[in-house]
């Protein structure tokens, strides 16, 4: 449960977030909000279940356990937990596949982002910047009149 907490929920955000940027097109947002209310109540039931039953005496790898521990219907929940959480999985497998084909087209910069790789278009071409950018402000002046985070052509140099 800890590895899923700690490493497939940061990689689902992450597939969500820098889908538009590979695709070029944009996800349901319906299904997305839909996979994430039945993966993280379901994570927690699995999670908390797991924790209940080791608690009350589950020692991990061992091929039966005592009928007195009381913990079969736990058993039970946890599976229905994880059950709910692959359907959720399913759900987003499903609309990345027909948003990739049916959804419109992503905005260059569809979170308003000032990171470099949200100001090329979306899905990025081959070769990502004509010209090596630099970095000229602070990625959090949001809302600040002129302000600028990256250069994209050239500085003109002194000579």
């Amino acid at each position: 449960a800890t590895m899923f907490g700690g490493f497939v929920f940061p990689f689902f955000a992450a597939l969500y977030y820098w889908y538009p940027k590979m695709t070029g097109r944009m996800y349901k947002e319906s299904l997305g909000k839909l996979h994430f209310w039945l993966m993280t109540p379901g994570f927690w039931v699995m999670s908390f279940g797991q924790m209940s039953v080791g608690i009350l005496g589950m020692r991990r790898r061992i091929a039966d356990y005592d009928p007195l521990l009381g913990i079969e219907r736990t058993h039970v929940l946890i599976t229905l937990a994880a059950l709910v959480i692959g359907w959720s999985v399913l759900i987003m497998v499903y609309n990345f596949i027909s948003s990739a084909r049916t959804q419109e087209v992503a905005a260059r910069n569809p979170w308003r982002s000032r990171s470099p790789e949200w100001q090329i278009p979306s899905p990025a071409p081959e070769f990502n910047y004509d010209v090596p950018f630099e970095v000229v402000g602070d990625p959090y002046d949001y809302g600040l009149a002129d302000a600028a985070y990256i250069q994209m052509t050239p500085a003109v140099s002194g000579d």
